[in-house]
């Protein structure tokens, strides 16, 4: 099983903490052209499988060919997608009438008509 760094992120976690630039300059390009290499270089396509931002780049290595199956879990939106829905938005606001506070809230019940 291979699980490549995003191109930027081979350090530890801290150094990431401590200068973010890798973070700030990834793009999807990048991404899929470091996953190209490191696939490239196998002798068969594997499977591929990501989650999150990962389950975005599954499909996309598989529109290329890089794959031979793959599971895409909980992909992260993509641009267009809205990432919130109003009522899940809507459930969250007494979380925010309580920041600073040191306080806690709980999220209202959604109501069905």
């Amino acid at each position: 099983m291979l699980t490549p760094a995003y191109p930027g992120f081979e350090v530890e976690v801290e150094a990431l903490n401590a200068d973010p630039t890798p973070i700030e300059n990834l793009s999807v390009p990048a991404v899929i052209d470091h996953l190209a290499d490191v696939i490239g270089g196998l002798e068969r396509p594997p499977i591929l499988m990501g989650h999150s931002a990962g389950g975005v780049f599954t499909p996309l290595m598989l529109d290329r060919g890089y794959g031979a199956v793959g599971v895409a879990i909980n992909s992260a939106p993509t641009e267009g997608v809205p990432v919130v829905p109003l009522s899940q938005l809507k459930s969250f606001f007494p979380v925010l009438r309580t920041v600073g506070r040191k306080k806690a809230a709980g999220f209202l019940q959604s109501q069905t008509p």
